[in-house]
């Protein structure tokens, strides 16, 4: 299915019946990265499956950054007239979950994010220098907001008043310390740290981060039919 917002086009898919749950993926990706958990998830949620601007089978050749993802979704969640859906996001999903909890508050009901960062400096230095020259020699907005993206302040996450679930991997490209300091900084926020996991590996075409997120959600949206089926 297809949507016009904020002057692109999305595609997404639906699944599933009961409350709204959203999946947004990384950079470069789209959202085929769920398909491990996507049908496990929509026994209890209406699922929608989002390809952000530029990527997957949405609209190409337009501008992509943080502020115009969030505003996508935004927009999406209004078109639909979805009723307060959960949100997950994984890397860059998970950067436009944390600003669009705190540009739109009380459109969600809860998040969880996987390998997000708050600013360029929370990735670990080797990342840093990768995507610092990936930027340096491709004008690909992809590659410019890797490296120069995003500018989330503490003060910014302090105001988030969602439930919010923190997740990364033990060797993720996100530095833990500041995977900490992102879950410290949310008020309430739940954090794990995912054993001998990469950045991607327990996400991307995997079932492992689906125990983290039936257990969240079942938390977060009492009276929702999940926890009936297992993956």
């Amino acid at each position: 299915m297809r949507i016009a917002v904020n002057g692109t086009e999305l595609y997404y898919q639906v699944s599933g019946r009961g409350k709204p749950l959203i999946l947004l993926h990384g950079n470069g990706e789209s959202g085929r990265i769920f398909d491990q958990i996507e049908g496990s998830l929509a026994r209890d949620y209406q699922v929608y499956v989002v390809d952000s601007r530029g990527h997957g089978r949405s609209g190409r050749g337009v501008p992509v950054d943080y502020r115009l993802m969030t505003e996508d979704m935004a927009q999406f969640i209004q078109r639909l007239k979805l009723d307060k859906p959960a949100f997950y996001g994984f890397s860059d999903g998970g950067i436009v979950g944390l600003m669009l909890a705190i540009q739109h508050p009380g459109l969600l009901s809860c998040l969880a994010v996987s390998g997000a960062n708050a600013n360029p400096q929370g990735l670990k230095a080797r990342w840093q220098m990768a995507y610092g020259v990936w930027a340096a020699f491709d004008p690909d907005p992809l590659a410019q907001m890797l490296a120069r993206e995003p500018h989330i302040s503490q003060q910014e996450l302090g105001r988030i008043q969602i439930p919010v679930l923190v997740t990364a991997g033990q060797y993720d490209a996100v530095r833990e310390r500041h995977t900490r300091w992102l879950a410290q900084s949310i008020p309430g926020a739940q954090l794990a740290v995912v054993p001998q996991a990469t950045h991607s590996s327990y996400v991307v075409h995997s079932k492992a981060v689906y125990g983290y997120l039936k257990d969240f959600l079942e938390e977060q949206l009492p009276g929702s039919p999940a926890g009936k089926g297992a993956v």
